[in-house]
C-alpha cells in the first residue's frame, strides 16, 4: 500500500459542458494512457448533474415543478469541499479542499460540473464525503489574497460579501412563474452562507476500487425541485423569495442550506 500524502488546496475550478442526465452511479475508467508519467496516481472524478424533477437542467429556460409551477434559472453558483474518498476501514483520503461549481457565466448549456482530484492510496473505498459551502478557515479568506483568476476564492469569482468579510457558499437567482402563464412574473434570491451553516457530512455511498494509474468517476445530481418541494421542510418561493443571510433572512437561508444538502442525490 502507499503512502497516503495530501496535497494542500488541490483547487478545481469547475466548467459546464453538454451533457445528459445520469443518475447516480458509479463507474471505473480504466487508464490506457501513457504509463511514463512519473510518479503514477489514479484520478478521481465527479460529475454533478443538476435536474428539476426528472428533467435535465438547461440555465435560462423554464422548468416546470410537479405543482405545476415552473421555474427558470437566471444564475446557480456554489461551493463544495473536503472532498475525500471513505476506505472501506472508515479512514479517509482528502481528494479536494475546495471547488467551484457554476452554472452561469453567460452559458446556457445543459449543465454537467465536473470535479478530479488524485488520491495516492490505492484500494477499496465505499463512499465520498464532501462539505457544502466553505470551512471556517476558508470562510476568513482574503478574496485578493489570491493571485490566479483560477483560484476558487478568488475574487474573479465574485462570491465573496465584501460588507461580511465572508463567502456565500451558494448563490441562486431565479424567476418564478406562479400562474402559469409562462410569464415568470416572480423573482426569487437565495444567498446563503454562515459558518453555523457549514456541514461537511455529506455521504454518497458508493463501493469502488481504485489502484494506481487507474480512474474513477462517481455520477450525482442534485435535483432543485427538492429543494422547495419535499417532505420535510418545503419552501414556499411564494413568500419565502430572498435572503441575503442577514437577521431577517437568517432562518430562510439556513433552510434553503440544508434543503440544498438533501437534494444531493
Amino acid at each position: 500500500m502507499m503512502t497516503m500524502k495530501v496535497h494542500k488546496m488541490k483547487h478545481v475550478w469547475l466548467a459546464l459542458a453538454v451533457s445528459m442526465l445520469i443518475v447516480a452511479g458509479c463507474k471505473k475508467d480504466d487508464d490506457n494512457g501513457d504509463s511514463s508519467t512519473t510518479p503514477p496516481v489514479a484520478t478521481f472524478e465527479m460529475q454533478v448533474n443538476l435536474k428539476v424533477g426528472t428533467q435535465p437542467f438547461v440555465r435560462n429556460q423554464g422548468m416546470t415543478f410537479s405543482d405545476g409551477s415552473a421555474i427558470r434559472v437566471e444564475n446557480l453558483r456554489f461551493y463544495f469541499s473536503d472532498v475525500r474518498l471513505v476506505r472501506e476501514d472508515g479512514t479517509e483520503v482528502m481528494v479536494n479542499d475546495v471547488a467551484y461549481f457554476t452554472a452561469g457565466d453567460g452559458l446556457d448549456e445543459e449543465a454537467q460540473l465536473m470535479l478530479t482530484g488524485y488520491p495516492e492510496q490505492s484500494g477499496n473505498y465505499k463512499a465520498v464525503k464532501l462539505g457544502v459551502g466553505l470551512p471556517a478557515d476558508l470562510n476568513a479568506s482574503d478574496p485578493s489574497s489570491f493571485d490566479s483568476n483560477d483560484h476558487p476564492l478568488h475574487t474573479f469569482r465574485n462570491m465573496h460579501w465584501g460588507w461580511a468579510a465572508k463567502y456565500k457558499f451558494i448563490e441562486m437567482d431565479a424567476r418564478m412563474d406562479t400562474l402559469g402563464n409562462g410569464t415568470f412574473d416572480h423573482s426569487v434570491v437565495y444567498h446563503v452562507g454562515h459558518d453555523d451553516f457549514y456541514d461537511n457530512s455529506k455521504t454518497i455511498d458508493c463501493e469502488f476500487e481504485l489502484n494506481t494509474g487507474e480512474s474513477f468517476k462517481l455520477f450525482t445530481s442534485i435535483d432543485l425541485e427538492a429543494i422547495f418541494i419535499n417532505g420535510t421542510d418545503p419552501i414556499d418561493y411564494r413568500q419565502d423569495d430572498l435572503t441575503h443571510t442577514t437577521n431577517s433572512g437568517y432562518n430562510l437561508a439556513e433552510r434553503y442550506y440544508t434543503n440544498f444538502v438533501s437534494a444531493i442525490q
